[in-house]
Order: C-alpha cells, then sequence, then structure tokens
C-alpha cells in the first residue's frame, strides 16, 4: 500500500507531496501524521491520500518509518480547504499545513480520538436560522459591543449544549481576549503562543468532542470537530487579511470555504459592513435597534447615469441637508488631499513625479507637492514629456470637496496638519454646522 505524505516544511510551490510504502499493520488515513525521510533527514508529514498503486518506481519509493498519529491531525474539512488555499495563493500545500500546524517532536507519540461525522440536528439548523434571520450566510450588524457579546454567548450555548463546536474569528489578539472574558470555557487560539503552548492548546482542541475556539485567522485551520457555526467578527477589519509570510490568504474568504465544506453556518459581524460583503449578502439582522443608525449607500456610477458626476451628489446633499435642518454637524471624510490626487497629460499619460522619491506629485494650489518627502516644483505649462498641453488633474481631492460643498451652500472647516493642537480649535469644529476633515 502507499500514501501519499505532505511534510511538514516550507516548500516551493513546485513540490506537494511524496509517495511512501506502508505496512499493512500501519492504519493510516488522509490527515494521519508520520514521519519519514526527505532529503536524507527525518521530518514528520500527513498523509494526504492512501492508495493501491503508485506511478513512481518502486526502486525510489521509501518506507513511512513511524507513525506518530493514525488519527488525523487534521480533518478532512480542514485539510481540503489548506489544498485550495495553497492554490490560491500560489504556494505549496505544505507551507500552507506547515504554517497552521504546530510542530512535533520526532519522537512524539499522539493517542488521538476517532474522529466522528457530525450529527444531523436539524433543531440546530432551524435555530441558527432563526437567531441569524437567514437560511445561508448571515450578516449580523450591531451597534453596541455588550449587544454583541450577549448575542454570542447566546449561539455558543446553545450550540455547546447540542455537542457542536464555534468559531469565532476576530481581526486582533486584544480582540480575541476582549470576547473570550464574556464566554465561558472558549479556548483562545492564535500563533503569537509559544510553541509548546500552540500544541497543547491544538491537541485539546482536537481532543474534546466540541469546543469554542476564539481567534486571529489562523484558527481557521484549529481541527475542531463537529463545527456547528463560524463567526467572522468586525468582518471589514483589515486584520483578516494575511499579508505576509506566505500563504497569502483573506480570512473572511477561508471562513467561507470551511463553511463549506464542514457544513457551518457562516455569520459575518460588523458595526459598519464592507461595501464587498453588503453587494454579496444582505443584512439579516440589527442587534440593538434602540441605538441604531441609518446607513445609506450611494453609487456613483449609478448618479453618472443620471447626469450627476460630483463627488458631493445630489442623495448626500439631501443627506446633509437634512442633517443642517435638525441643527446637527455633519463629519465628511475623504481620502485625497489637494484639489486633485496627481497630474496627468492627457496626450501621452506622463503623471509628473517627485525627482528624490519617485512618489506622484499632488497639486496643491499653484505647487506640486511630494506628500512623502515635502519637495515641490511650480505645475508646468506644458508636459515635460510632449511638450503637449492638456495637463489635467486626476482623482479629485479634498479641495475639490469642499469647493463643491460650498456651491450647495454649506459652511466648512478643513482641519490641516497639526491644526487640533491650535487654540480655539476645538471650539471652531464645534461651531461649524458642516466641515470636512482631510
Amino acid at each position: 500500500m502507499y500514501v501519499r505524505v505532505i511534510p511538514l516544511l516550507r516548500l516551493p510551490r513546485s513540490i506537494g507531496a511524496f509517495d511512501y510504502h506502508y505496512d499493512d499493520t500501519m492504519l493510516l488515513v488522509p490527515g494521519s501524521l508520520v514521519v519519514v525521510s526527505f532529503r536524507k533527514k527525518k521530518v514528520i508529514g500527513v498523509v494526504e491520500s492512501t492508495q493501491p498503486t503508485s506511478t513512481v518506481p518502486k526502486e525510489r519509493i521509501l518506507p513511512v518509518l513511524r507513525v506518530v498519529s493514525g488519527e488525523p491531525i487534521l480533518p478532512r474539512a480542514q485539510l481540503r480547504v489548506a489544498q485550495r488555499v495553497a492554490n490560491d495563493s500560489l504556494c505549496s500545500v505544505a507551507t500552507v499545513i506547515k504554517s497552521v500546524v504546530p510542530s512535533f517532536p520526532l519522537k512524539s507519540s499522539l493517542d488521538l480520538n476517532h474522529l466522528s461525522e457530525p450529527p444531523a440536528d436539524g433543531a440546530i439548523t432551524e435555530f441558527l436560522d432563526k437567531e441569524t434571520g437567514a437560511h445561508e450566510e448571515a450578516v449580523i450588524k450591531y451597534h453596541a459591543d455588550t449587544a454583541l457579546q450577549q448575542y454570542y454567548k447566546h449561539i455558543v450555548e446553545r450550540l455547546t449544549a447540542a455537542d457542536c463546536s464555534t468559531l469565532i474569528i476576530v481581526p486582533t489578539i486584544a480582540r480575541a481576549t476582549h470576547i473570550a472574558a464574556s464566554i465561558e470555557s472558549a479556548i483562545l487560539y492564535h500563533h503569537s503562543m509559544t510553541t509548546v503552548a500552540l500544541r497543547k492548546v491544538y491537541l485539546a482542541i482536537r481532543t474534546a468532542p466540541s469546543s469554542v475556539v476564539i481567534g486571529t485567522r489562523s484558527a481557521l485551520f484549529s481541527p475542531l470537530a463537529h463545527l456547528g457555526a463560524i463567526i467572522v467578527d468586525d468582518e471589514d477589519a483589515d486584520g483578516h487579511q494575511q499579508e505576509e509570510p506566505n500563504p497569502r490568504y483573506d480570512g473572511r474568504r477561508v471562513a467561507a470555504m470551511l463553511a463549506k465544506e464542514s457544513g457551518a453556518k457562516l455569520i459575518f459581524t460588523s458595526k459598519l459592513p464592507s461595501v464587498g460583503l453588503t453587494q454579496r449578502y444582505t443584512i439579516s439582522r440589527t442587534l440593538d435597534t434602540s441605538t441604531a443608525h441609518t446607513t445609506t449607500f450611494i453609487d456613483l456610477e449609478q448618479q453618472r447615469t443620471l447626469g450627476d458626476f460630483a463627488i458631493v451628489t445630489e442623495p448626500s446633499t439631501d443627506i446633509l441637508r437634512n442633517v443642517i435642518g435638525r441643527d446637527g454637524t455633519a463629519l465628511v471624510v475623504h481620502q485625497r488631499r489637494s484639489e486633485f490626487g496627481s497630474l496627468e497629460c492627457r496626450d501621452c499619460g506622463f503623471v509628473p513625479s517627485c525627482t528624490q522619491c519617485g512618489t506622484p506629485l499632488r497639486q496643491d494650489g499653484t505647487m506640486l507637492v511630494c506628500r512623502h518627502c515635502a519637495a515641490s516644483m511650480q505645475i508646468p505649462a506644458r508636459c515635460p514629456h510632449c511638450n503637449g498641453v492638456s495637463l489635467r488633474g486626476r482623482g479629485r481631492g479634498i479641495d475639490h470637496v469642499r469647493s463643491e460643498l460650498r456651491d450647495a451652500g454649506f459652511t466648512t472647516l478643513i482641519p490641516d496638519d497639526g491644526l487640533t493642537q491650535r487654540p480655539g480649535t476645538i471650539e471652531a469644529l464645534t461651531a461649524a454646522r458642516t466641515y470636512d476633515l482631510a
């Protein structure tokens, strides 16, 4: 008999699993942990699959040296997700599994329990559909953190009573610690732990019939059995994105993969759901409606089809007038400073850049200014590249927004760098009926 083994090493993308042969006395299944020879060294690997034959010449196939755990160290759902993440992030599956499974000593021997199939419980499905207001993926909007924690606690208690596990993915370790403090018997899981502590927590999750795990994106690969619900906390936060090192993946997308593979309910929670999420799903429930605020999304592309090409569109103006009519104050936030983001020649596409650091220069009055190193130059009358006269602004900035607001009849104030440190600034901001923040 033969097995394909994934060495727990960071390997190049072109290197995947390797064929080994094993005795019939070794009871191996996908996910088992074994010791094999790899490049003249003994390493621990995870069994990817078993097979009766191999395409590799028999004389080149090495034996499995020892079985660390015949039972899977990684459930099938998490193993399949790891393979999909490897394909998406253009790295080897060995690199993915190495980054999410804690290291084990070569001489270790694990006595793990059998992973049974999750029980089919229609009552749990009905409960989750009722609590989330959706039959499939759910988006929960909240306003008070206390209401959200009570909601988490309610779901966890019901799933735990039915021997189902709950996984809560948070953007930061501090957020995980905060939520875990309000949920009894919750297990913290993140890769900032020491190797020994992470290994201990990993095995505790693997051997428990059901668990409540709260952690950062790496917790998506924790060996949870009978997974009932996956909750992505504050889904709009950047902390769900894994940038460096490889594998690079989006925890929200991986959570959706895991929910599909394991049959768990996927729940997103956020104070302000991201635009991408609201395009795919509708907000199924809002917690603590007594303090609710209205969120309105304005499609600028749709406004342009109606002939409205402004940044401050007609619907935005109506909202601001409604605020002013109630004697309120409006805060308008825009991501670009100056009148335009940069200049561009419409003839050749040339964009003036800083001669010192190469950063595109931004227009500030009659000057082009580098926001990185503070270098500046006069706006040229002609394009330095093609000598054309079609230099136009690209990307409207905060000064342009202010002009539109003033044209609409609003009083505006834009705080600049260090302005809030000047005497009387706070009073000026409070007194202003409408102001922008650069």
